[in-house]
């Protein structure tokens, strides 16, 4: 599953970074917990993110088998902030908001410059 998300240039990608994190970025991730773990749907699931120069992308992919596909599109959907009327606890953003910030840190101190 996918959608349009935000280029580099945009400073929402940062949100977006932060829902990638709590949303599909771990083992401690909902998706992974939920699908995985509690239900055993699929042997990976994770979520994405791409900047490029003009566009982006938001992703979820879940390997799973065919016929657990209605299944885990409704759990994924169901994972979602979107889906509470309050949205998610502080506690998860603010959990995933560190995560986020530590990989983020961690990949501009290690990437290539030239």
């Amino acid at each position: 599953m996918g959608c349009r998300g935000f280029d580099r240039h945009d400073e929402s990608r940062f949100a977006l970074g932060v829902l990638n994190a709590a949303l599909g970025g771990g083992m401690s991730s909902r998706l992974f917990q939920e699908i995985r773990e509690r239900r055993g749907l699929a042997y990976s699931v994770y979520s994405a993110t791409t900047a490029y120069s003009d566009a982006g992308t938001f992703s979820v992919y879940a390997g799973c088998a065919p016929d657990r596909l209605g299944e885990v599109v409704t759990v994924i959907r169901a994972c979602s902030p979107a889906s509470r009327p309050t949205g998610w606890p502080k506690t998860r953003w603010s959990a995933a908001g560190g995560s986020f910030a530590a990989a983020w840190c961690s990949a501009w101190r290690t990437a290539p410059r030239g």
